[in-house]
């Protein structure tokens, strides 16, 4: 259990570092654009559809243990290059940084991960076991969303931004796609999503989410 926890915990710690912190790092702290930054991380992302399936026949070849280490050892010695690369400020460099650390140990270690995890458990308890080992390590790495009034905040999150930075993400466009749940929605396509019996909580950001 403790092997698959860190295991995974090293993995999604890869993928939170990649989505959030690179790209505010990118944006922030070097003052790249916007779109010059969700244009690199579209790359990298983009270029694990093809490393993915790569990492997974590897595993199949040399074994899900190698391929998951040597995913992760290539992670940990390419940060210095991927930080040189990304500090150029040039797109074309840093979507080559990012795009390499991501398909490479990315793939590996996703690839590799459903054989591995599944080797470290017996049968009768395989699924449960995967299921604390991706979860738990999710949540503790990426944090925890907070339950009733207290929506929208977190436990242990991976990046805090600003309210009005974030909002300005919604607004600009930020978003591809959204998945939104309602309380209510009539036959004139009216929808609620506020008032529960005689409990009023607010519609929160879901109009800035509906509207891009």
């Amino acid at each position: 259990m403790l092997c698959g926890f860190f295991a995974m915990g090293g993995h999604q710690a890869l993928t939170y570092v990649l989505n959030t912190l690179a790209l505010s790092y990118m944006i922030n702290t070097l003052g790249m654009s916007k779109t010059d930054g969700l244009m690199v991380l579209i790359i990298a992302l983009t270029f694990t559809l093809i490393c993915g399936p790569i990492g997974g026949w590897l595993a199949d070849r040399y074994g899900s243990v190698k391929i998951f280490i040597y995913g992760a050892l290539f992670a940990l010695f390419f940060v210095y290059p991927l930080f040189y690369l990304v500090d150029t400020k040039n797109t074309l460099l840093a979507a080559l940084g990012v795009s390499a650390i991501y398909g490479i140990s990315w793939g590996c270690t996703g690839g590799a991960q459903g054989d591995f995890l599944s080797n470290l458990f017996p049968t009768r308890y395989r699924f449960s076991g995967i299921a604390m080992c991706r979860e738990l390590s999710g949540a503790l790495i990426g944090g925890a969303p907070a339950a009733g009034l207290d929506a929208g905040a977190a436990r242990n999150y991976s990046a805090l931004v600003d309210q009005p930075y974030q909002f300005d993400f919604y607004d600009d466009g930020g978003i591809d796609i959204a998945f939104l749940s309602a309380a209510e929605i009539d036959a004139g396509g009216s929808v609620n999503i506020s008032r529960f019996a005689k409990k009023l909580i607010g519609v929160g950001a879901l109009l800035n989410k509906s509207n891009f």
